[in-house]
């Protein structure tokens, strides 16, 4: 989700729902990476057990067998979003309906004809503003079919109350940062046990992997030595064993404080002990049950000599119960998917002709290729109904007065090929008792470049303000936490800062 604005700079304040327990995180989160601080990592290195498998927690799904392009999906909204969910809900991820959909953020990612995967970041942003359905709910997963989009505001609207707050990277080229993987994998760095999952990206050099062999830990097992130079491919961190073992330098031991590698210092790219388990998405029967290690080594090698891409792991947020406040619904027809984008508006003034303020999603963004809005080829796939969560604008609305909402339509056609129009936009507003809805028919044709399809609506809203007035002077060149107070809105507040650029 991107909020565009012209001219300003401002703190951006927003309300999410959540009811999960508020717990002292062990670590800081500096432009979305994640790092112990410094007593976290004293009290890890004393107190993290030397196995940990959350793939044996009822929280984790079965392994799932890929025919298309769909790691990514696989590791991020399968295993990681079904995991995290199942486990904030206590259900067991076995049970398909408690199983998050591969398809349905797949089929937004590929360019329309499954040609290629599409990545995990893009799943997660998904997941972020948009929501997932269930396996069950996407008729896409079902058929695994690479060209269905879901119509209806009914389905949108459910799928947007399945989502992560955030998603964040772990950089373990270091063993300050192999630890902190560690402390997530175990407790997800913030004593909540069990710990988290973890997805990175990375293919298997030529001899890069093996079997355990015989007398040490897991002896059998397939494990992955070296990275190759194509990072395609999305595979998931289940657990760790600082026992498991390889010799590297073929000396007959199994060491961590040898110069293996020769660059004068000894560091995690010399370990011969210690790995990380990892789902796979080949089936449960692939390698005996699915699953593999990957030597801490391997993770903390450079890119692209024999290392993950950028030595980083993705890890995930999720909410528990999730409900928008305020969302959109869109009717429009067209018969080249690919070539449109959505987005909604906001203005308070109410003869402005464009919104002052846009927001636009991962979903209906110049995506799906050269199909009609569902991927099929009858008439009605030319039409299509979807919706956003629009929550956000309710920081910018001009609470309890009317407010000038759009629905704009971005189009690449530049010669007038392609036809398709916008025919129903919706707004409803989900504080009220009942809903607040305001609701605009009629047919306004894409043309080449943008249109903008207005709708006033007042915003009975109790309106979160920042009241802090003064922030102290911070270097940039060191963290800073600083506690502000606000008055309005329902806690608790989720706040950042937004930098908005012309």
């Amino acid at each position: 989700m991107i909020l565009r604005k012209t001219g300003i700079f401002s703190l951006l304040i927003f309300l999410v729902l959540s009811l999960n327990a508020q717990i002292k995180q062990n670590y800081e989160i500096q432009n979305k990476n994640i790092k112990l601080t410094e007593e976290a990592k004293d009290y890890y290195q004393k107190n993290l057990p030397a196995i940990v498998d959350n793939s044996q927690e009822i929280f984790f799904p079965t392994i799932y067998d890929q025919i298309h392009w769909v790691c990514n999906q696989v590791s991020a909204s399968h295993y990681m979003m079904t995991y995290e969910m199942c486990r904030l809900k206590n259900l067991n991820a076995v049970n398909p309906q408690h199983q998050f959909s591969i398809y349905y953020p797949w089929n937004w990612s590929h360019g329309g004809h499954g040609w290629y995967g599409g990545a995990v970041s893009t799943t997660l942003n998904i997941a972020k503003t948009c929501g997932i359905p269930f396996i069950w709910q996407s008729p896409a997963d079902l058929l695994k079919d690479s060209s269905i989009w879901i119509s209806g505001y009914n389905e949108y609207y459910k799928f947007m109350q399945n989502r992560i707050k955030d998603y964040y990277f772990i950089d373990v080229s270091n063993e300050e940062g192999l630890l902190a993987l560690k402390a997530w994998v175990y407790d997800h760095a913030r004593n909540e046990r069990p710990g988290g999952l973890a997805s990175f990206m990375a293919n298997i050099a030529s001899g890069g992997a093996g079997l355990l062999p015989e007398g040490t830990p897991e002896a059998g097992a397939y494990v992955m030595t070296k990275c190759g130079t194509d990072p395609s491919h999305a595979r998931t961190i289940v657990g760790y064993n600082d026992n498991i073992c390889w010799d590297y330098n073929g000396d007959g031991q199994y060491t961590n404080h040898i110069d293996i590698n020769g660059d004068g210092v000894v560091d995690i790219r010399d370990w011969e002990i210690g790995a990380f388990k990892v789902a796979e998405s080949y089936g449960p029967n692939w390698q005996k049950d699915g699953f593999m290690y990957i030597m801490y080594k391997c993770v903390a090698d450079q890119f692209p000599d024999g290392g993950i891409l950028n030595n980083q792991m993705m890890v995930i947020e999720a909410i528990e119960d999730y409900k928008p406040l305020l969302t959109a619904k869109v009717k429009l027809n067209h018969v080249y998917r690919g070539n449109i984008k959505v987005s909604i508006g906001l203005s308070t003034n109410i003869n402005a002709s464009k919104p002052d303020i846009e927001i636009d999603f991962p979903i209906v963004n110049y995506q799906g290729g050269d199909k009609y809005m569902q991927g099929g080829t009858s008439e009605n796939d030319k039409y299509i109904e979807f919706g956003f969560d629009i929550t956000p604008l309710l920081s910018y609305v001009n609470p309890n007065n009317v407010n000038k909402f759009f629905v704009v339509g971005r189009e690449r056609d530049s010669h007038n090929e392609y036809d398709g129009a916008i025919t129903n936009f919706s707004i409803y507003l989900h504080s009220t008792e009942p809903e607040k809805t305001a609701h605009w028919n009629g047919n306004e044709e894409f043309n080449g470049s943008v249109i903008y399809v207005p709708l006033l609506m007042s915003i009975p809203f109790d309106k979160p303000e920042i009241t802090t007035e003064d922030l102290p002077i911070f270097s940039h060149n060191s963290s800073f936490q600083y506690y502000m107070q606000a008055d309005g809105g329902k806690q608790p507040y989720n706040w950042y800062l937004e930098a908005i650029i012309d």
